[in-house]
């Protein structure tokens, strides 16, 4: 360690910087506009696509599986999505129903579905669907679109 400087009070002598050179400057700005972009497209890549709908809020397709709130009730929610299995004639229809979330697992147009329907908070429920073993995100935004149909056809009923 250098000897200690009076004017700085932390034991350290002072040093001044000298700027880099504009060659530098121009480098270091280009190489971290470089890593910016690429880590920005593997952020699009990796994480989640946002999506609003009339009557949900974000939606994120995480892992093959799209996830949407729904501003309503878990009963209505629940019944929503039964009825979109129904709707879409869907074969090996098993339901597992518990008091805050559950599963509905089914046969639709030869692809396995897994819907699950979890309670957040009084009338936040969060419906997960995945298409397929690996997960498809439009025929999961198309699940998702008639449950949304249904809940809206469900609340105007009750109204």
């Amino acid at each position: 360690m250098e000897p200690a400087d009076s004017n700085t009070g932390l034991g350290f002598r002072k040093r001044s910087l000298t700027p880099l050179p504009p060659r530098v400057k121009g480098f270091l700005l280009l190489f971290l506009m470089a890593v910016l972009f690429i880590f920005h497209g593997c952020t699009a890549i990796l994480t989640a696509r946002a999506a609003v709908s009339a009557s949900t809020g974000t939606s994120l397709y995480i892992n093959g599986e799209l996830q949407t709130d729904y501003y309503a009730p878990i009963d209505r929610v629940w019944k929503a999505c039964e009825k979109t299995a129904r709707d879409m004639r869907a074969r090996d229809l098993y339901v597992d129903k518990e008091y805050r979330d559950g599963t509905i697992e089914a046969t639709i147009n030869g692809n396995n579905v897994h819907i699950s329907i979890t309670y957040k908070q009084k009338d936040i429920t969060n419906v997960g669907i995945r298409v397929g073993t690996l997960g498809d995100e439009s025929s999961s935004q198309f699940l998702h679109d008639l449950v949304d149909e249904n809940l809206k056809t469900a609340m105007k009923d009750n109204s």
